[in-house]
């Protein structure tokens, strides 16, 4: 397979900036202003004990298309906050919408990138996501989102089950953009930039040793040996997955 040259766009600072902010938001201690700023973080709804299957697996209930591909720009954060949505829609909200029911939508990544700038910031992505929308493919029709902070295995999976995929950061290492096959696990440097990605299912319970997440990509069907998804374990620690997530509760029409 030839050599993918693919750019990881999430700034490290904005992204420790925004694992801060729903920290603060999730714990309720008190940082000044960036407690002000995150009040509309929250951390969701109350867990309810064998509330959400063992297993489940967004594609198998047709929530999502192909990977998308992002090409060599650095703009991993607009992908997986559309894919996200496209997932959230097809799954939860395709007959409030006036859309047809149990089809994959396709939203429009470059006219989101166009409405961010040039900003590589998690939090712009999401607040731009929530103020202006993201429009469908053609601009019939923009869909105006409301995320809410997600941490946790429990409360993901719980989230994932509920209201759909979850847009989440992770860091990828060295070995990653070639990567062939399903279960990742790091191998060589970290890349200086996080990497923003849809998760999309989870297989296994909590405390399983095979529990893993099933994560959407951006490279395409022909990156990994699973059509451009693949799955990292709960308890993988050094890419930090789900340490900053969010889901969209909320889905209106712009």
């Amino acid at each position: 397979m030839p050599e993918h040259k693919h750019r990881h766009g999430v700034s490290r600072v904005g992204w420790r900036i925004a694992s801060a902010r729903a920290i603060v938001a999730e714990t309720g201690a008190n940082i000044g202003a960036i407690a002000k700023s995150a009040t509309r973080m929250v951390t969701g709804k109350p867990l309810q004990a064998a509330s959400v299957p063992v297993s489940f697996d967004l594609r198998q209930v047709n929530a999502f298309g192909p990977a998308q591909h992002q090409g060599s720009s650095e703009r991993c954060i607009a992908y997986a906050i559309a894919g996200a949505l496209e997932g959230r829609v097809a799954y939860r909200d395709t007959v409030a919408l006036g859309l047809p029911p149990g089809l994959p939508i396709d939203l429009d990544e470059v006219a989101f990138v166009q409405d961010v700038g040039s900003s590589r910031s998690l939090e712009k992505h999401v607040s731009t996501a929530e103020s202006k929308g993201i429009s469908l493919q053609g601009g019939s029709l923009r869909i105006v989102p409301k995320f809410s902070f997600r941490r946790g295995i429990a409360r993901m999976r719980q989230a994932i089950y509920e209201d759909g995929p979850l847009l989440s950061v992770m860091i990828v290492y060295s070995n990653f953009d070639n990567f062939t096959d399903i279960l990742y696990e790091p191998q060589g440097s970290p890349a200086p930039d996080g990497h923003a990605v849809c998760i999309v299912g989870y297989e296994g319970a909590e405390g399983g040793a095979a529990g893993c997440w099933i994560v959407r990509n951006s490279y395409g069907t022909g990156w990994g040996g699973d059509n451009g998804y693949f799955k990292v374990r709960y308890d993988n620690k050094t890419l930090s997955l789900g340490n900053v997530c969010y889901s969209a509760t909320q889905v209106k029409r712009g």
